[in-house]
């Protein structure tokens, strides 16, 4: 950077230099705005593992049990929400949702995840969901409630 003590002030090399530091500014601003576009809020760039901390951050809701099964469903909308916004990557999503399952619903799932993966093997959301479903909000009573809204 030239020297700007006394009267040594070259204009030239002073524009020159308030130039570069605009375009590293620039160059700057651009990464940061890409970062915030792309959603990278705590986890990496490329979707990959993200910290149950960041999730819970957002206060996403918790499932106990429930004797009005149209609780549970609002339940999985809310968490699938929950999940979408804070972009946890589909392998996490039941790592992530089931950690939100407390009190009975907890047991349960420990239950059904040592029958549904009996060598290490991943359960997808879809499954989770599933099972989940044939559980808290049965087939019977979904037909119910789909009768109802018609």
């Amino acid at each position: 950077m030239p020297e700007a003590s006394g009267n040594n002030l070259n204009p030239v090399d002073f524009m020159a230099t308030l130039g570069n530091m605009a375009a590293e500014m620039q160059a700057t601003a651009e990464v940061l705005g890409n970062q915030i576009n792309n959603g990278n809020n705590g986890n990496n760039g490329d979707n990959g593992p993200m910290s149950l901390s960041s999730f819970l951050k957002v206060q996403p809701p918790t499932f106990r049990r429930t004797s009005n099964p149209t609780d549970a469903d609002n339940w999985i909308q809310a968490i699938e929400r929950a999940l979408q916004a804070q972009q946890v990557p589909d392998e996490q999503w039941v790592e992530f949702g089931t950690y939100q399952l407390h009190g009975e619903a907890q047991h349960w799932w420990q239950g059904m995840r040592r029958i549904l993966q009996p060598d290490g093997v991943v359960i997808y959301w879809e499954l989770f969901r599933e099972e989940f479903y044939k559980k808290y909000f049965p087939n019977s009573v979904r037909n119910a409630k789909e009768l109802e809204l018609l």
